[in-house]
Formats: C-alpha cells, sequence, structure tokens
C-alpha cells in the first residue's frame, strides 16, 4: 500500500517513508495546520508501549521528543520532532569511514548519552546501538532516533526484546528467553561494535567483519583505539568495560594522549631532520679526508663511527616517528579492508643514503692511484749510527745527536718530485729554523744518457 500523501489523523500527511524495522515504519510528515515537518513512527497497537514511555521520561536534548499519539485501526502512530540531518549508516555508504578524530567525539557523545539513560530511575538499558539509530544535525549534534529495543532495568539485569544482528551484545542474543538477559555492559557492547563500524566502514552484521578485531580488520586505526574498540565487544561481559562511564575516560584519555603524541611527534620529526644533518656532516667530514694518512687513521675511524651513530638515531627515530603518526590524520581512508600507512619521514633518510653512496665512490677514486694503492712515506730518519728511527709522520722528535735523512727513489713514483720540508726549533733559545729540500729524480737525455738525481736546499730562520 503507497503511503505517501496518506493524512493521519486529519492533520498529518506523510511526504516520504524513512525506513522500516522489526519496531515499526517511519515516515516524513507534514503538519498540514502548521506547516512544520515531523517524524512518525508506526507501531502495532499491540505493542506494550515502553518507547512511549521511556520517551516520555529522557531528555529531549538526547532524542526526539513525542508530541502527539494517533491511533487509528490496528496502529498507533508517535509523533515526534523532525531532526535535519543524516543518520551515521548514510554517512558510511556516501562518504566512508570517519576520520579518526571525529569518530572518537561520536563515541564520547554517544557515551554521555547512554550514561544519561542509565542514569535514570529506573535505569533504561538502550540495546540497539547502531549507525542507522544514530542522527547528526546539521549542527553536528547526535541524536538517538529508536527506542524500539529499550527496556527498564528493575534488578541486576533486564529481559531484552529484540536484538540487532551484529551489533547486539551475545547475551542478548539467546535463544532460550529464560536465559537471555541484558545489563550496562550490553550497552558497552553495542558502543563498541558501533565504533567499529564508523572506524573501520565495515558492517558487523556481514561476516567475516563480525568475527574480526579492529585490531586485524582495520590496520589504519592507532592501536590503542584499537585495543579500547576490541575490550567493549568481548563475549564475556566481566572482560569488557563494567559501566558506559569506564569507556567514556579510556575515549577522553585516549584524545589527550593523542594531543601530547603531536607534540612528541613534531620532536621526533625534528630529531629525524637533525640526526640526517648531523650524519650528512660527518660523512662530508669522512670522505674528505679520503686518501687517509697514517697518523689520521683515527680521526678518520671516529668520524665514520659518528657517521653510523648518527644514521642508526635518525632510522630510530624515524621509526618512532612513523609508529605515532598512526594517529588521528596519519592513515588514508582507502576503501579497502588492506590499508596502508604513511610512512612519516622516510624521504630524508632515502636522500642521505643516495647522497653516501653517491659520494664514496667519487672519494675512492681519487684515493687511489694508477696503481690502485697508496705508497708509504720514501722518506727514512737515521741516528748518528745509521739506524732507522722509528718516528711517525708528523711527530717531533727531541735529541741532541746528529739525524740523517734517508731518501728511497723506489718508494715513489717514477719521474716524481719530492718537497721535504723540516721545522727545527732550539729546545732552551725556542729559535726555530724551517728547511725544504726539493729531490728531482734522475732523467734520462737525449742521447741516452742519464742525469744524476738533483738536490735543492734552503733554510730559514723564523
Amino acid at each position: 500500500m503507497d503511503e505517501k500523501r496518506r493524512v493521519i489523523g486529519g492533520k498529518y500527511e506523510i511526504e516520504c517513508v524513512l525506513g522500516k524495522g522489526g519496531g515499526g515504519q517511519v515516515f516524513r510528515a507534514r503538519d498540514l495546520r502548521l506547516g512544520k515537518q515531523w517524524g512518525i513512527k508506526r507501531v502495532s497497537r499491540d505493542c506494550q508501549g515502553m518507547e512511549e514511555r521511556v520517551l516520555s521520561k529522557v531528555d529531549g536534548r538526547l532524542c526526539p521528543r513525542i508530541a502527539d499519539v494517533v491511533e487509528e485501526g490496528k496502529w498507533r502512530y508517535l509523533v515526534m520532532d523532525w531532526i535535519d540531518g543524516e543518520s551515521l549508516e548514510e554517512h558510511l555508504r556516501k562518504e566512508g569511514p570517519f576520520e579518526v578524530r571525529e569518530a572518537v567525539r561520536i563515541g564520547i557523545s554517544l557515551c554521555d548519552a547512554i550514561l544519561s539513560l542509565h542514569g535514570m530511575q529506573p535505569p533504561v538499558l538502550y540495546l540497539d546501538c547502531k549507525p542507522s539509530n544514530l542522527m547528526r544535525d546539521r549542527e553536528g549534534k547526535l541524536w538517538l532516533i529508536d527506542f524500539g529495543s529499550a527496556v527498564e532495568q528493575n534488578g541486576q539485569q533486564a529481559v531484552p526484546i529484540s536484538a540487532s544482528p551484529g551489533y547486539a551484545a551475545p547475551e542478548q542474543r539467546i535463544r532460550d528467553a529464560r536465559l537471555r538477559c541484558a545489563d550496562v555492559r550490553s550497552d558497552v557492547f553495542g558502543i563498541g561494535r558501533t565504533l567499529y563500524a564508523i572506524l573501520g566502514g565495515m558492517d558487523p552484521s556481514r561476516p567475516p567483519y563480525g568475527a574480526c578485531s579492529l585490531t586485524d580488520c582495520g590496520p589504519g586505526v592507532p592501536k590503542e583505539l584499537a585495543r579500547i574498540v576490541d575490550r567493549c565487544v568481548r563475549e564475556r561481559p566481566e572482560e569488557r568495560y563494567q559501566t558506559v562511564g569506564a569507556l567514556k575516560a579510556a575515549l577522553c584519555g585516549f584524545t589527550q594522549r593523542t594531543g601530547r603524541q603531536k607534540f612528541f611527534s613534531f620532536l621526533l620529526s625534528a630529531g629525524v631532520w637533525c640526526l640526517s644533518a648531523l650524519t650528512l656532516w660527518q660523512g662530508i667530514g669522512f670522505y674528505g679526508m679520503v686518501p687517509i694518512p697514517g697518523l689520521l687513521r683515527w680521526e678518520a675511524l671516529r668520524k665514520l663511527g659518528g657517521t653510523l651513530l648518527s644514521a642508526a638515531g635518525a632510522l630510530i627515530c624515524q621509526k618512532w616517528t612513523a609508529g605515532r603518526q598512526s594517529g588521528p590524520g596519519g592513515y588514508e581512508p582507502l576503501q579497502n579492508v588492506l590499508r596502508t600507512e604513511k610512512k612519516a619521514e622516510r624521504w630524508p633518510l632515502l636522500l642521505l643514503t643516495l647522497f653516501l653512496f653517491a659520494a664514496l665512490p667519487s672519494r675512492a677514486a681519487d684515493a687511489l692511484d694508477s696503481g690502485g694503492e697508496t705508497l708509504p712515506s720514501p722518506v727514512v730518519l737515521r741516528d748518528a749510527r745509521m739506524r732507522k728511527l722509528l718516528v711517525k709522520e708528523g711527530s717531533v722528535l727531541c735529541t741532541g745527536e746528529k739525524v740523517y735523512l734517508e731518501l728511497s727513489p723506489d718508494a715513489f713514483r717514477q719521474q716524481e718530485e719530492l718537497e721535504i720540508c723540516v721545522t727545527a726549533a732550539g729546545q732552551e733559545s725556542g729559535r726555530q729554523y724551517g728547511y725544504t729540500l726539493r729531490y728531482c729524480p734522475q732523467k734520462e737525455g737525449g742521447d741516452g744518457d742519464k742525469f744524476p738525481a738533483s738536490f735543492s736546499g734552503a733554510g730559514v730562520l723564523y
């Protein structure tokens, strides 16, 4: 039967059908006298009227108020405030999963609404938390729109009258009515399933999502938030949060920690950049020492070790940053179970690695000669008895005896000119003398004769 344009009670004209469920059918209607829009729910006259009793008691800021009740034939029509907005289910269908921060805000608002029901005398259990029963108006305010499953809890437990597949707690779905029960932890389960749906974009009433944890099926969700949701939906009620207030405290704690997370993530990101710059500086210092003289070998090793340590520190900071940025806004909300996180600050390290690998061959090429090796020093010092003195290059030799300088032509390249600089200082007077000795190896003349090596020297008093 087409309900459109039908007039109820002589004053409410039905404009469209909004939905239909086990609790009844919902319409949008226009008041013929006031020109105002209303939401109308049609239920059977045989219904016990629990929804009417609950709606007459609850705060009008949480759910639509009942303005009128019209009875026609076997039906009773509940005329309620019209909410101009969309349900969370419609948003999921059009836009996909909610951003983490917005989902947590919805979860906290839902906890506040359910807590107000639990605080009534007697307490009222909502027992039907799901995206289709939650609406947001144009201002973003959350509303509960269906109390067809709500019951009053007169003792420790209440007997539920219905259960939504995928969202109802296990104790609500027991076939035997004598064993079926519900308490405040059943609403905790419903809130957890709702968060599961709006965070992951998955309908828990459809397999395999109902059997999957958010940790496994929603890799883009922060692990701490996923653990909160997974605790809500555990099979055994005693393993869940025992009150909705405890769940709200956990969600509020998560939002506070994510605020601090942003600050620490900023510090870690800055650390990645600073350590990357330090690695670059150390690497330039190391490569600038190639070829490495014997005296500076330990200094070069120190710079190489510093390069490796700073690079390791940058990599560790990058890993921590990537882990922390998987919080609000740190993932790509792809419409797929196979979602991936963004890798934070990975490209600076990649750029640094490319630089190091590009610089190494060029510096190594400069370090190698045509023979492919670094030659030892051709200068040997001997004492008055012509014994070899073991003196490191660049060090100071204190002696009161004659010192002889020996050159070995076999130790340096052919046709290479050698320049030796020696500085002497008087131990008592402090006067310094500088000597420069130039050595030119033998050359072959045009007629095949060989000229002997030539020496030239100069001394300067400083």
